[in-house]
């Protein structure tokens, strides 16, 4: 994935989309899981991405920078 997002904003086009919403908490609370998302730039910044969208509310638990 953060291959993937090294050329691109979003997963798919050129916009946010459902698949970036569906698949943004499970990455956000991979940590939980003892995944260190640190290690992936470009996931970190799609996070800071969607954290940036209107109406963004987070919840217990989400990866923090």
């Amino acid at each position: 994935m953060d291959r993937h997002l090294q050329s691109r904003d979003w997963l798919v086009g050129d916009s946010v989309s459902i698949a970036d919403i569906a698949v943004y908490p499970y990455l956000a609370l991979a940590p939980e899981g003892g995944l260190d998302i640190g290690a992936f730039p470009n996931i970190i910044a799609w996070f800071q991405r969607i954290r940036a969208l209107p109406g963004y509310v987070t919840m217990p638990g989400m990866w923090q920078a």
